[in-house]
């Protein structure tokens, strides 16, 4: 592996997975209005620069390669640049990704960490219960009716938790959010 790659594999270990934080707060209630300077490398990225960027707004950097638009997004998901509110949601995406069988809209729900968990936990539990045979079901009040009574109260957690994070909605906004930078 040459120098450069190395830097950037480097660069790319150190910026977080994208995934979704359901407690990082509801976006940001007044404008973000910052002065920033961003130098990768010895190199002047952005100085004197102002961030601005207003609520409700969507945003795209567009430019050319070796802008500072990566930086920019990195500076902000590793939350590096000062006076930037801390409990705003942002996603970043790769740029480049390897290929695989998996359709855009499992990646982007993939994300959601929590969910994902959650969701297979509830799976793995609902299965277990589905393979205890019915006869064994309820006798005894022993350790397995303790445990009955552990994975059921677990079941209404998921269940409430999931509810909570509006799991069943992520789909339809996932898809949306697609839909607005142009997949079909």
């Amino acid at each position: 592996m040459d120098a450069k790659m190395a830097a950037y594999m480097e660069k790319k270990s150190s910026v977080p997975s994208p995934e979704v934080r359901h407690e990082k707060g509801n976006n940001f209630d007044q404008d973000i209005n910052l002065p920033i300077t961003i130098i990768v490398g010895g190199n002047h990225l952005m100085e004197d620069t102002t961030l601005k960027l207003t609520q409700g707004r969507k945003y795209g950097l567009v430019g050319r390669n070796g802008i500072g638009k990566t930086c920019l997004i990195d500076a902000i998901s590793r939350q590096e640049i000062e006076g930037f509110p801390e409990d705003i949601h942002s996603l970043q995406v790769e740029q480049e990704v390897e290929g695989d069988d998996i359709c855009v809209l499992q990646h982007i729900l993939a994300c959601d960490v929590e969910r994902e968990a959650l969701l297979k936990e509830l799976e793995e539990l609902t299965n277990a219960e589905e393979e205890e045979p019915a006869k064994k079901k309820g006798k005894g009040k022993g350790k397995k009716g303790q445990k009955e009574s552990g994975s059921t109260e677990r079941l209404a957690e998921i269940s409430e938790r999931l509810e909570t994070i509006c799991a069943n909605d992520a789909p339809t906004k996932a898809i949306e959010i697609l839909t607005g930078i142009g997949f079909s």
